[in-house]
């Protein structure tokens, strides 16, 4: 059963997601997947071990491909964000474990102008109700992906 389905997923090609903002769901395939934001490049996410900030987004791809991790990398529209720098944001956060933060939280934050206590379908749920979703794009996806699997 599926919390967020996808019915059409583009191959990514790199050159694509170095302008703009998008979502990327690390482990889109697993329960429960990882999500981090980019910004014209640069690549931000809460993890367990601190963050990633001003990471190049080439260097996630490499990393992506060499270990095969199944991914979907979603294009949000410029006006979708509320803070124009990445780092405004993430400077707030530690880790995932601060506070009881997730790797979502930021993120909420950076859509909505405020952390909201979401899982990832009920955001992206949100994100494609709000009519921001431009494009979806998969790396490494099974064949038989459809989507984000239900979790709690």
């Amino acid at each position: 059963m599926y919390s967020f389905e996808v019915s059409s997923v583009k191959k990514l090609h790199p050159e694509e997601v170095m302008h703009g903002i998008y979502l990327w769901i690390l482990h889109a395939d697993k329960i429960p997947p990882h999500i981090g934001i980019s910004k014209n490049g640069l690549y931000f996410s809460l993890k367990v071990t601190g963050k990633d900030e001003h990471f190049p987004v080439e260097k996630l791809i490499r990393l992506l491909n060499r270990k095969k991790i199944a991914s979907l990398v979603i294009k949000t529209s410029e006006n979708s964000i509320r803070f124009k720098r990445l780092s405004d944001v993430f400077d707030n956060y530690q880790s995932v474990e601060n506070d009881g933060h997730t790797c979502l939280t930021p993120i909420s934050e950076i859509y909505f102008s405020e952390p909201k206590d979401l899982i990832l379908s009920e955001l992206l749920n949100l994100l494609n109700e709000a009519g921001v979703m431009e494009e979806i794009y998969g790396i490494h996806l099974p064949e038989s992906y459809r989507g984000i699997l239900f979790y709690e």
